[in-house]
């Protein structure tokens, strides 16, 4: 991913904190119970019957801020699992998973 996109990423999370604090914690809450109910390591959820392996959990309000900041290639740039690995561990607080 493009340095000047991680930038605007950093400073959209960055907004999105500052502007929806409330918010920010009440995810960051649902995503630790999220991770806890997990069955495994690699983000498989339990009691479902099927394994899903979600990466990242990311807010609506900030998916929002994303689609309407990003250009057309920055969002098809973010959306790649490159991309995906990048945000996780650079915002451990929205990922799902212990290990990537």
């Amino acid at each position: 991913m493009e340095d000047k996109t991680k930038e605007k990423i950093k400073r959209i999370v960055g907004e999105y904190k500052r502007m929806f604090p409330g918010e920010y914690n009440l995810v960051i809450k649902q995503i630790k119970r999220n991770r806890d109910n997990q069955r495994t390591k690699f983000a498989e959820m339990k009691q479902t019957g099927i394994v899903e392996r979600a990466l990242i959990e990311i807010p609506e309000t900030l998916n929002t801020m994303f689609r309407l900041r990003f250009t057309e290639n920055e969002e098809e740039e973010f959306r790649t699992k490159k991309a995906m690995r990048w945000f996780a561990k650079e915002y451990p607080m929205f990922k799902l998973a212990e290990r990537i």
